[in-house]
């Protein structure tokens, strides 16, 4: 289940080739499935396409939680720090993209916002990688990938 979590595009579902990833037909067409063994599949419909360019403008997640959290709730940065039991810096820098989410203050958000701890994480992972993708685009654009079946 981590890894159907983790999935952020079709082709993740090649990998590992165990998966039997299938493009269905007939009654079943418009869907795909994964092997869970010999006598069980998991059949779906992906809704999402990989993407050359992102979506959205790369966003740090302490913007997110400055214009989602912090100002919609009328706190200061200041209280939330407080509430939260973490230097005002912390918050600052977070809000200022000069600092990352931690595990530390993932926990402390989720908490106090009643969201879940991975929210905050998966904000921060996806900016890391947005933000690694496009510096690193020319590099990964001369890597060929490896040719798996289809």
């Amino acid at each position: 289940m981590l890894i159907l979590d983790a999935v952020d595009d079709i082709n993740d579902l090649r990998v590992p080739p165990e998966n039997r990833l299938e493009k269905l037909e007939g009654d079943r067409k418009g869907q795909h499935s994964i092997r869970i063994n010999d006598q069980w599949r998991i059949c779906f419909v992906w809704t999402m396409n990989a993407q050359d360019e992102p979506l959205f403008d790369i966003i740090t997640p302490g913007a997110i939680l400055n214009e989602e959290c912090i100002k919609p709730f009328g706190i200061t940065q200041h209280h939330l720090a407080v509430a939260i039991v973490v230097p005002p810096r912390r918050i600052n820098e977070s809000v200022h993209g000069k600092r990352r989410i931690s595990p530390d203050t993932a926990l402390r958000l989720a908490r106090y916002f009643s969201t879940s701890e991975r929210f905050w994480m998966n904000l921060q992972d996806r900016y890391d990688i947005d933000v690694e993708r496009e510096r690193l685009a020319p590099q990964l654009d001369a890597i060929t990938p490896l040719a798996l079946s289809a």
